[in-house]
């Protein structure tokens, strides 16, 4: 595992394990996402351990190749301009992790967000 890391995997230990609504967003300004977008896919790849496939993973609705009739039924900030979305839908509600761009992609955000829908 990849230093910084560790700590994301706490985090949605802290989220999973949550029985209200939670948010966590990490942001980094500058024209390279790789940080951003290696958070994201440590946490994919962590949270498929915990809840199996997502029910949609890739990009937003705003995309021409993006989602657009997988919405998960809650409302999520930047879901259809995500750059790279991964949701479930569980028993408890659902879970999305996704990658947003801001100010012409010079903002790259990390957002993990629980929404309770039981």
């Amino acid at each position: 595992m990849e230093p910084g890391q560790n700590s994301i995997v706490q985090t949605l230990d802290g989220i999973l394990g949550a029985e209200d609504d939670q948010k966590y967003v990490i942001c980094e300004a500058n024209d390279d996402s790789t940080e951003i977008v290696g958070l994201y896919n440590a946490a994919i790849r962590y949270l498929e351990t915990k809840l199996g496939q997502p029910n949609y993973s890739g990009r937003g609705g705003a995309y021409p190749d993006g989602d657009t009739c997988a919405h998960p039924g809650i409302f999520l900030d930047d879901y259809s301009h995500s750059l790279q979305i991964s949701w479930w839908k569980t028993a408890q509600g659902v879970f999305a992790a996704l990658v947003s761009g801001h100010d012409a992609d010079t903002l790259h955000c990390f957002t993990v967000v629980f929404r309770k829908t039981a």
